[in-house]
């Protein structure tokens, strides 16, 4: 998918990546926290139907803990490729004062393409919703307007659901920006039906949020995190080669019920963690033990 075909969704998935290692924002103190909070708060929008789920932390003091391990050498390096990234990402803003203040959390999830799509919105992509910490609702309904007009967008309004304003941005070249916001979250996707499902999980209380909250990884200085709840349905989704797989490669993938993955900074690097849980008749049961 081009960049320029994303509208929206370029910059505001750039933008995390530049906030989390901007080092101008480096600080002394280490902020330790407890992985699963976040993760499972933006959690509650996305419906159990997700193949993947992912998010990442444009935490300023999580990422300052990188500072203590560079070199000059390197920092100067990694300096120079955060203010280039800036300028490219965000020519026509200043990311302190525009972006930075109200950018939280970034989590997305992936659907099945038929799995959201209603008979009249079927599409032969994949379904993304996006879930945005909020700090500052003003200064994002700013940066989103400013974007709006920058892209020659087209705002039209729909009816409130479920008590949520939910807006749609049409461009002529790209995809539809439809977006809410939810208590201290901006969620938005390029249906509309996926959207109001993520209203509805959300209301409901029936979301990925409980299994991803059995299965934590407890990382400290959590900076990014993966989790799969069918590993086999995202192959399949995404790989065009699946049906060609051989049998003994596809009854590995359908034995695995689901993968988390995270990676931390703390105080002896970046580390990395990962489980994978197997299916309860699965033939590997006996073959893999925990380590």
């Amino acid at each position: 998918m081009a960049i320029r075909k994303l509208g929206l969704l370029a910059p505001i998935c750039g933008m995390a990546i530049v906030a989390g290692s901007s080092v101008d924002y480096l600080y002394a103190q280490v902020n330790t926290i407890r992985p699963a909070e976040p993760i499972v708060s933006a959690a509650r929008f996305v419906p159990q139907q997700a193949v993947m789920a992912v998010s990442f932390s444009p935490d300023r003091k999580t990422w300052s803990q990188l500072d203590r391990f560079h070199t000059p050498n390197t920092k100067k390096l990694f300096n120079r490729a955060i203010a280039s990234s800036q300028t490219s990402i965000f020519p026509k803003y200043d990311f302190e004062r525009d972006i930075q203040p109200w950018l939280g959390n970034v989590t997305f999830a992936v659907f099945p393409n038929t799995s959201m799509a209603s008979k009249n919105e079927g599409s032969s992509e994949s379904n993304f919703l996006f879930v945005i910490e909020v700090k500052d609702i003003n200064n994002a309904s700013k940066f989103i307007e400013e974007e709006t007009v920058n892209n020659s967008g087209k705002v039209s309004p729909k009816e409130e659901y479920q008590g949520f304003k939910i807006v749609q941005i049409d461009y002529e070249n790209g995809k539809p920006f439809i977006y809410t916001f939810v208590d201290k979250y901006l969620v938005f996707a390029e249906q509309e039906v996926l959207l109001k499902k993520a209203i509805d999980t959300y209301k409901s209380k029936v979301s990925l949020a409980s299994a991803i909250a059995k299965d934590n990884l407890d990382l400290k200085n959590p900076v990014f995190w993966l989790y799969m709840p069918n590993l086999p349905g995202f192959i399949e989704q995404f790989s065009s080669s699946y049906a060609d797989l051989p049998a003994e490669s596809l009854t590995a993938l359908n034995s695995i019920e689901s993968i988390n993955l995270g990676i931390g900074i703390d105080s002896d690097g970046i580390r990395l963690k990962a489980s994978t849980k197997l299916k309860p008749k699965s033939i590997y049961l006996n073959v893999f033990k925990p380590s």
